[in-house]
């Protein structure tokens, strides 16, 4: 016989466990990373290199997300690779600076390499861990 309370746990467990979880999605801007640094840093932290690569102050390491250009409509799946320093993270935040990206994808995300970051808004959206 089970008890009420682990009749209420099991139906807590169950009902949770099927609630659909809807992704975050994050508005902004991106900025790139110069050629060749997403690929030091996948090597210190001993992780593959990805088509896409990114760095993010919002996601953990590992991480898959999607980044959609908004003025060019390019859509690429990036993995997170990178964190911001405690440091910087404040600064890019008031920058509005959601996601930094390796400088292929940046170039097709944004459309263009040197122009302000506020000429790329972006929109983010996390993908599975």
């Amino acid at each position: 016989m089970i008890g009420r309370g682990v009749k209420i746990a099991l139906a807590l467990v169950t009902t949770l466990s099927a609630a659909p979880v809807t992704p975050q999605t994050y508005q902004g801007f991106s900025v790139y990373y110069p050629a060749g640094l997403f690929e030091r840093v996948a090597a210190n932290r001993h992780m593959a290199p990805a088509s896409c690569m990114a760095a993010t102050s919002r996601l953990p390491l590992g991480r898959w997300i999607d980044v959609l250009g908004q003025r060019t409509g390019v859509s690429r799946r990036c993995r997170v690779l990178d964190i911001c320093q405690p440091s910087d993270c404040p600064a890019l935040r008031r920058r509005r600076i959601v996601v930094e990206l390796d400088e292929l994808s940046s170039l097709a995300v944004c459309g263009h390499l040197n122009e302000p970051a506020r000429k790329c808004p972006v929109v983010v959206t996390e993908g599975t861990p």
